[in-house]
């Protein structure tokens, strides 16, 4: 089986796992597809009573908040992929002021 094949199987199949690992997560990072995506995934930052940390690779938004559930309340809110993120970011990003 080719290398790209193979890689869109684990990553479909990981996917889900790591996503999960979000759980009560009280930083993490939201992942938008698109530019559109982009600005709904700011819009459910908002809805869920959270905060923007910074963007990363323009279509990665790292938030968060101090209420537990916030990564429910953001798939709640739309939010496309939500996974756990290091608290200080995750490489270059602009910050969001």
């Amino acid at each position: 089986m080719p290398w790209p094949a193979l890689l869109t199987i684990a990553s479909t199949l990981l996917l889900p796992v790591v996503a999960g690992l979000a759980g009560d997560a009280r930083s993490v990072a939201v992942i938008a597809l698109t530019q559109d995506g982009l600005d709904a995934s700011i819009a459910a930052v908002a809805v869920a009573d959270g905060e923007i940390v910074a963007v990363a690779a323009r279509r990665i938004l790292i938030a968060r908040s101090d209420r537990a559930g916030f990564s429910s309340r953001l798939h709640a809110a739309g939010a496309w992929l939500v996974l756990p993120a290091p608290v200080s970011g995750c490489g270059p990003s602009s910050l969001v002021r």
